[in-house]
């Protein structure tokens, strides 16, 4: 198990992750960005 802050990170991370899952609003090439930044996040 993770220390507390740690978990609420990956927490965020998910929330963030599925709000992102499918930006159809998105051009292909900002999604692949967000993608790309949500990776390394």
């Amino acid at each position: 198990m993770d220390p507390p802050e740690i978990q609420h990170l990956k927490d965020r991370f998910f929330e963030i992750k599925k709000t992102y899952v499918d930006p159809a609003w998105l051009s292909p090439n900002a999604h692949r960005k967000l993608t790309d930044y949500a990776v390394r996040a």
